[in-house]
């Protein structure tokens, strides 16, 4: 079953508004009992594909993200909750995931400028903390591992036709910039390294 069959059969399930934690925590679920085949489906998904998330008691639960809604699940229940997006000129990045991206890069992935929020700026100041879509598929599926911060300039850089990126890197802004492959952030290699294996 693929991501849009799933969605299909997610749409179908009847889920139930949690009212104890309509202020603090809005999300729906589904007790196992409703659809078995369908529950131990979604939650093998999660268990194998999802992404580990840390509550403020400290129990740790994994999520996934399919379609506009996260899930997670324990017991004999499978939670799901709205997406919040922020966005941004020309697409859009889950709330949870910016924060994410955020905590991890706190300097430029490729030139090491400390970054600032300077959320009244204008323009593009060259050591403000912008969001960098390695691809296409980026822009449409955001995730931890393939979207990353750098500064404006570096961003402003990478979309004056340089998306190649060795032709990023022979360019004369890294150049000038001591931006080189093997200097950037391990994030960024270790997306290299995920994209390869999905395109084998």
């Amino acid at each position: 079953m693929d991501r849009k069959e799933l969605i299909n059969e997610i749409n179908l399930q009847k889920w139930i508004f949690a009212k104890t934690y309509a202020k603090t925590a809005p999300h729906e679920y589904i007790t196992r009992n409703s659809n078995p085949n369908f529950f131990d489906m979604v939650c093998e998904l999660i268990d194998k594909e999802g992404y580990i998330k840390k509550w403020k008691d400290g129990t740790e639960y994994k999520y996934l993200k399919i379609g506009d809604y996260k899930y997670w699940h324990f017991d004999i229940i499978l939670n799901r909750e709205k997406i919040k997006y922020i966005y941004g000129k020309g697409y859009k990045i889950p709330e949870n995931l910016l924060e994410i991206i955020k905590k991890r890069d706190k300097s430029c992935v490729y030139c090491h400028k400390v970054l600032e929020e300077l959320p009244h700026a204008i323009g593009t100041p060259h050591n403000k903390a912008t969001v960098e879509h390695t691809d296409d598929e980026s822009v449409k599926n955001p995730e931890e591992w393939n979207v990353f911060m750098c500064c404006g300039s570096c961003n402003s850089s990478r979309q004056k036709g340089n998306n190649d990126w060795d032709t990023w890197f022979n360019s004369k802004y890294c150049k000038e910039n001591g931006i080189t492959k093997l200097g950037v952030a391990q994030v960024v290699k270790n997306y290299w390294k995920i994209r390869n294996k999905k395109t084998e």
